[in-house]
C-alpha cells in the first residue's frame, strides 16, 4: 500500500521496522495507547525516532480503517557531525570489502542510502569512470566521476547478478555497517567514529 502511495523504498523499509520493533517490545498494536507507553519508554530513542515512530503507525492504523491521537515528538533542529576525511577514510579501510565499496560510493558522490543501494552494474561506465545516480525523494538524476580507488574497488567485487551489492535490503545493510563500525571504533579508540552514519557521509560531502 505504502509503494502503491508513492512512499519512497527507504521509507518503507523504515517504517515497517519500527513498527516490528514496537510489537517485539510489548506493543499491542491494537490498542494505541499501548504503543503510546511502547514509544514513550524507549529512553534511547532521540525525539526524531520517536517522531517517526508514531508516523509509522499512523499509516499502519490508517491502512487498518483506524485512527488515534498522535503525541507530538518534534525532532530538536542542530547542526549535522561532520567528521574529518581522516576519520572517513579510516572507517572504510577497516570495513569489509562490500561495504567499505559502499562507503566509498557515498564519499564520493553524496549519494542518499537508497540512491546508493539501487545502483546496479549497468549504472556504471568503466569506460568512462562514471557512475549514474537514480533519484529519490525529489533529487534530480547525477553522474558522477569515480576516482581510480572507487573503479578499482568496484573491479574487485563479484558479478554475480545485476545488483552490486549482496546485501538482501538496505535494513542488513545498516546492520552490518553498525556492527563493523562498532569493531574499528573499539580497534583506534576513537568515539566519533560511532557517529558516523551513512547520510554523514551526504552531509560531509
Amino acid at each position: 500500500n505504502l509503494k502503491r502511495n508513492g512512499y519512497a523504498e527507504s521509507t518503507i523499509t523504515t517504517y515497517s521496522y519500527l513498527i516490528k520493533i514496537l510489537s517485539r517490545r510489548g506493543g499491542n498494536l491494537n490498542d494505541p495507547d499501548s504503543i503510546k507507553d511502547v514509544i514513550a519508554m524507549q529512553e534511547n530513542w532521540s525525539r526524531g525516532r520517536k517522531g517517526n515512530a508514531c508516523k509509522a503507525y499512523s499509516l499502519y492504523l490508517k491502512m487498518n480503517g483506524l485512527t488515534w491521537q498522535n503525541p507530538k515528538y518534534k525532532a530538536v533542529e542542530k547542526l549535522p557531525f561532520i567528521p574529518a576525511e581522516e576519520e572517513i577514510d579510516s572507517l572504510i579501510a577497516g570495513c569489509a570489502t562490500q561495504m567499505s565499496t559502499f562507503l566509498q560510493m557515498l564519499k564520493e558522490t553524496g549519494a542518499r542510502r537508497c540512491e546508493a543501494f539501487n545502483l546496479t552494474w549497468t549504472d556504471i561506465d568503466f569506460v568512462s569512470n562514471t557512475v549514474r545516480i537514480t533519484p529519490e525523494k525529489g533529487s534530480r538524476p547525477r553522474i558522477f566521476k569515480m576516482s581510480d580507488r572507487l573503479t578499482r574497488m568496484l573491479n574487485c567485487l563479484p558479478k554475480k547478478s545485476g545488483r552490486i551489492w549482496v546485501y538482501k535490503n538496505v535494513f542488513y545493510l545498516g546492520k552490518g555497517f553498525r556492527r563493523m563500525r562498532k569493531q574499528i571504533t573499539q580497534k583506534l579508540g576513537n568515539p566519533r567514529l560511532l557517529q558516523i552514519h551513512f547520510h554523514t557521509l551526504r552531509h560531509w560531502k
